[in-house]
């Protein structure tokens, strides 16, 4: 139970009387007042959960556009890099027809540098870390493949990396 006391000074034209002492029970203005103050909390908690949940969903779709970017970046560089390899098959081919060689050559030495193109690209995106491929491991580990690629058994590589 909540009371509140209140003192009035009671005056009249010949000076003070008396005094008068007011209770009154405030019990269920005092019960809404917690109760407001209990919401107010409520409410501000919820403000901060909320926020919290809009600066995540914020630096989630930033970190979501980079991704996005750095993929199209690849997925360009992809594109660029197989236009460049096509480029280059079709230059030995021109270069096979140049040098007068027959219709089954130029196809069987086509066929050996895109394989050896594909090789080369296979063993790079098997590696941990395509950004960066050590050449000297690679030529050493792949070499008995690009050799056979070439048709080639007579290559002695010991000193030429």
């Amino acid at each position: 139970m909540w009371l509140q006391n209140t003192r009035h000074r009671v005056f009249e034209d010949d000076g003070f009387v008396g005094t008068v002492f007011v209770v009154a029970d405030v019990t269920d203005s005092k019960k809404a007042e917690i109760k407001s103050k209990e919401k107010a909390k409520k409410a501000e908690r919820i403000a901060k959960i909320v926020l919290k949940a809009k600066d995540d969903a914020v630096r989630k779709n930033i970190e979501l556009d980079k991704a996005n970017q750095d993929k199209s970046v690849l997925l360009k560089e992809v594109h660029h890099r197989v236009k460049n390899n096509l480029q280059i098959i079709l230059s030995f081919m021109r270069l096979d027809e140049r040098n007068n060689k027959s219709p089954q050559e130029v196809v069987s030495s086509s066929y050996n540098r895109i394989k050896t193109m594909a090789l080369i690209h296979e063993k790079t995106y098997q590696s941990e870390n395509v950004s960066s491929v050590r050449i000297a491991e690679f030529i050493k580990s792949d070499v008995d493949s690009l050799m056979y690629a070439f048709g080639k058994k007579d290559i002695n590589m010991e000193n030429m990396i």
